[in-house]
């Protein structure tokens, strides 16, 4: 039982500290995504005006980081950044993409593919 208590500190502890960085340059978790093909497709149908907001806050984080500076306290105050907006695109991308490789290796035709 002692065990799970070291491990809520240590992942409350980390949340605190990965959101505050998040929010000294204005960014979401979701923003700091490694690109992969599914995370692109996901935030290209993301609603225009949602992929325009990750643009920005993304292009912002990079100036800021390039000048060594952070958001201004106040901003950083009205942050949120474990606001969830990717994550739901990302699964739906992730089952289509499952889908189709199902689709595709139940109905391959026999003698092709190399098995």
């Amino acid at each position: 039982m002692r065990n799970n208590a070291v491990m809520d500190w240590a992942a409350n502890t980390y949340v605190k500290m990965l959101g505050g960085q998040l929010n000294k340059y204005g960014l979401r978790f979701e923003d700091i995504y490694s690109e992969t093909p599914e995370v692109m497709e996901a935030v290209r149908r993301l609603p225009a005006q949602e992929q325009e907001e990750r643009s920005m806050r993304i292009r912002r984080a990079v100036d800021l980081s390039f000048k060594k500076t952070y958001l201004p306290k106040d901003m950083q105050a009205n942050h949120e950044a474990f606001k969830v907006y990717l994550t739901p695109a990302i699964e739906q991308v992730e089952k289509e993409v499952w889908e189709q490789k199902e689709f595709d290796r139940r109905h391959r035709p026999m003698g092709l593919g190399g098995f």
